[in-house]
């Protein structure tokens, strides 16, 4: 069982989750996949950050982390973003931190939308699809490489 031995403030930061289930992605075709992938993510803000003190699963060993604390808002109590103790998180799975600067934030959370695109290695992804969205992306990025 993880045991917070401290709490550090975090005002204005937020937690990114993927929300999808491992088994999701089989046989689906997908037109827009930024679409998709918008409606999996779930941005709730940090309530504070903890350093945390528990067992690694299998190991019996003793770590301490750091670990970002969020309020459930289906249940309403405060739930860590990742924990290290093999308790499911219901938020999904944690895929990062956005930071207050809102221009950091915003790089960051479309890092996030083509990770969970991507689907970490690309297996399920509808072939025709991938390719209509990545020649999207590298359009946009030389649109703003020419401003």
């Amino acid at each position: 069982m993880d045991k917070i031995l401290q709490i550090i403030p975090a005002p204005g930061y937020k937690a990114v989750f993927d929300r999808s289930e491992e088994g999701d992605y089989e046989n689906v075709e997908v037109e827009d996949i930024l679409g998709e992938t918008d409606s999996r993510l779930l941005i709730l803000p940090v309530v504070f950050f903890a350093l945390v003190k528990g067992k690694i699963p299998r190991t019996g060993m003793e770590e301490t982390r750091i670990v970002g604390v969020y309020l459930d808002p289906d249940y309403g109590y405060l739930e860590l973003c990742e924990r290290g103790d093999g308790r499911v998180v219901y938020a999904g799975r944690l895929l990062g931190y956005l930071p207050p600067e809102a221009g950091e934030g915003l790089r960051l959370l479309d890092n996030f939308r083509w990770i969970t695109a991507a689907r970490i290695d690309a297996r399920f992804v509808d072939e025709q699809a991938w390719k209509s969205l990545t020649w999207r992306k590298e359009a946009a990025d030389e649109s703003v490489e020419c401003i």
